[in-house]
């Protein structure tokens, strides 16, 4: 009987861990989303090959793609956006759009210098230098 119960939880468990998991790799359904970031890809060729489908973010509210050479997010606030390099890293690292940054609301863009880049995110920005590395 207690072995019948351990099971019957395990299972709910399982299927709760399986559910969240299949909930947050499912495929972007925003009207207009995909576009908007087959569009920003074409734009930034250097992003090339994509490695992951349209996927929906865990919170609902936007939609990714990951390449080779960065990825693009787009959200139901700001539109698509595209971050890469040291940058995407780091925000990676944050942990993307569900880090206190929020979703990206500009692509890489050249600091007034010349020699860095920097994205705005919907709570801060992330810039980049050579000499410095990436900062928020």
């Amino acid at each position: 009987m207690k072995t019948r119960k351990l099971i019957a939880m395990l299972s709910v468990v399982i299927g709760m861990s399986v559910g969240a998991q299949l909930a947050s790799a499912a495929s972007c359904i925003f009207i207009g989303a995909k576009d908007a970031m087959d569009a920003k890809r074409a734009e930034h060729g250097f992003l090339g090959d994509a490695t992951t489908a349209h996927t929906m973010t865990p919170d609902r509210k936007g939609c990714f793609r990951h390449y080779v050479g960065g990825s693009v997010y787009w959200s139901i606030d700001d539109g698509a956006f595209e971050v890469h390099g040291a940058i995407r890293h780091l925000w990676a690292a944050q942990g993307w759009e569900t880090s206190y940054l929020g979703f990206p609301r500009t692509d890489a863009l050249t600091t007034p210098d010349g020699v860095g880049r920097f994205n705005h995110f919907q709570r801060g920005s992330i810039y980049w230098k050579p000499s410095l590395g990436a900062h928020m």
